[in-house]
């Protein structure tokens, strides 16, 4: 399994506190079955993390990478953001302050949870139009997303992927965002599933548990196609 979205960077968001912390997180998805894990800090908050392509982040993301093959972990560590998405992404990214999924075509972006699906086409929009391919990030915690499935199809139909969140499966955001992310995998509409993982304590990494459960209520092969096959093929920079 192959995990793209994770808040195990430490020190730079709301994720990982500690590097020991890190290393934690990363030896329980090693133990789960995962085989590659992307760093995905927030980027590009307004007033909270910015997190943009600096010397100081690559470092980081060498550094932690270090430590993995140091402590013996047999995980591949690959970089990326959580791209918190406003007007100004595009000039970001020509400025190059903006970091795919393992320096692919293939970028992870968020938005916040009460936008207005207009601005959600319209920035996903901009960003096919750069030639990237946006993968949502847990659409299923998006008010307007809840509201009218036809977006779901809208959004798919344009170009862009989805990625749900184990823990949205789960439960623990709820039985709405349960109800949405269980929808999007009824109707094979999610490309994804991810730990969007914060810490070794709650929302961990761990994704043997939803493959079993995606495997026994739908199928292994639509398992190992979320947790697998699709994210191999985007580290790749393959399409889908």
């Amino acid at each position: 399994m192959y995990d793209i979205h994770c808040h195990v960077l430490s020190g730079v968001d709301d994720g990982a506190a500690f590097p020991s912390e890190s290393l934690d997180m990363i030896r329980m998805a090693a133990d789960s079955g995962t085989e590659g894990i992307v760093l995905t800090p927030h980027c590009n908050i307004p007033g909270a993390y910015a997190n943009y392509r600096t010397d100081d982040l690559l470092e980081r993301f060498r550094s932690l990478r270090a430590a993995v093959r140091e402590a013996g972990i047999p995980v591949r560590v690959y970089t990326g953001q959580e791209v918190f998405c406003t007007e100004d992404v595009p000039a970001l990214l020509e400025a190059g302050k903006l970091l795919t999924l393992n320096r692919s075509r293939y970028i992870l972006t968020e938005f916040d949870f009460y936008e207005h699906p207009d601005f959600v086409e319209r920035m996903t929009g901009r960003l096919l139009s750069l030639g990237l391919v946006p993968i949502i990030a847990h659409p299923e915690r998006y008010e307007f997303f809840r509201e009218d499935t036809v977006y779901g199809r809208r959004l798919k139909g344009m170009g862009c992927l989805l990625q749900v969140n184990k823990g949205s499966l789960e439960g623990a955001s709820g039985p709405e965002v349960q109800r949405c992310a269980v929808h999007l995998l009824e109707a094979e509409r999610a490309d994804f599933i991810a730990s969007d993982a914060h810490s070794p304590y709650v929302r961990t990494t761990p994704l043997d548990g939803v493959y079993e459960y995606v495997s026994t209520c739908f199928s292994e092969s639509y398992a190992r196609r979320l947790l697998s096959d699709n994210p191999c093929r985007v580290l790749s920079d393959k399409t889908l």
